[in-house]
């Protein structure tokens, strides 16, 4: 009875950052005028270092536009990461098919946001998101590995220290 407790509750925290995730993504109002799609991944962001080293960039310019853009859409989805290490962990027991699963998963659900965005004016659907969005979904799951890990390796040693 514990298991199935525990694993509804863990994909309840799923759906609470897929919910928060998509709430995220249609609360911003875009203001891009033009290009609708950028197919060529991490073209914004090239271009904008490159005005910057011209001069035809201020550096807060850039700095909006490259690390919050780039690193926000990172951090938004390393919760949702997060959150399917925990729900998958005790369903999924390789780590590498795991690590499939979560990278399908979060870069399904960011392909999915990038194809609505098409339809929103002001927005602009760009692969580089979907990339950076997935990494940032790997990188929350390898963050709760790797405490989780050291968690196991605390217990096991002390353990071992106390003679169990």
């Amino acid at each position: 009875m514990r298991q199935v407790r525990t694993t509804w509750f863990r994909w309840l925290i799923v759906a609470i950052v897929v919910i928060f995730l998509t709430l995220i993504a249609q609360g911003h109002e875009g203001g891009a005028e033009g290009i609708r799609v950028r197919v060529i991944p991490f073209q914004e962001y090239i271009e904008a270092t490159q005005f910057l080293f011209e001069g035809h960039r201020n550096p807060y310019s850039w700095m909006v536009s490259v690390l919050i853009d780039g690193l926000g859409n990172l951090v938004v989805f390393m919760p949702l990461g997060a959150a399917l290490e925990y729900a998958l962990r005790d369903h999924v027991g390789l780590i590498s098919k795991r690590m499939k699963v979560i990278a399908l998963f979060g870069g399904g659900l960011s392909l999915s946001y990038e194809i609505v965005q098409y339809w929103i004016p002001g927005r602009v659907s760009a692969i580089d998101d979907v990339i950076i969005n997935t990494t940032g979904t790997i990188l929350g799951a390898l963050l709760v590995l790797v405490l989780c890990s050291r968690k196991q390796r605390r217990l096991r040693s002390e353990n071992l220290a106390h003679g169990r």
